[in-house]
């Protein structure tokens, strides 16, 4: 029993070690798990939960974060997100916008499209203004909210 044993995992060693030996299999293994410029120590700095979501997610979670700085303290709010199209057309390139409940996985503030059905909770909206630029807008009455609404359908998405 215990040379049946002893023979299995000899076999299944050799067979690794030549399944390794096959050039794209070696190269597989030599940069994605003995890569020369991984750096434990450096990993080791960046062990936060923040830290690593900013890895992952990017630079798009940075400018999520960025945007609602200033919203995490207000109670109740809800974020109107315009549609790509529209940032796109108005010079804003370097982020899209996600659905609101990506938008509110990553920051923590309940937001909605135009599309929503509730889209008449929105009580402050992210809108262009001039080229490149983005600014927070509160929304204090019905006719701004239609108003932008009216805007935002224009946009396919």
């Amino acid at each position: 029993m215990i040379y049946k044993k002893l023979t299995l995992f000899l076999a299944e060693i050799t067979v690794i070690l030549l399944l390794y030996n096959i050039p794209s299999y070696n190269n597989w293994f030599y940069d994605r798990i003995l890569t020369p410029h991984f750096n434990f120590s450096k990993q080791l700095e960046h062990i936060g939960i923040e830290d690593r979501k900013e890895l992952r997610y990017g630079h798009s979670y940075i400018v999520y974060l960025d945007i609602v700085r200033d919203l995490k303290n207000i109670k109740n709010t809800v974020l109107l997100l315009p549609p790509n199209d529209y940032l796109h057309e108005m010079g804003i390139n370097d982020i899209d916008m996600v659905e609101p409940a990506l938008f509110y996985y990553f920051t923590g503030v309940n937001s909605v499209n135009a599309n929503s059905p509730n889209v008449h909770n929105a009580n402050w909206a992210l809108v262009a203004k001039g080229y490149g630029d983005i600014w927070l807008k509160k929304i204090n009455t019905k006719q701004q909210l239609d108003s932008l609404l009216e805007l935002y359908k224009q946009y396919k998405n």
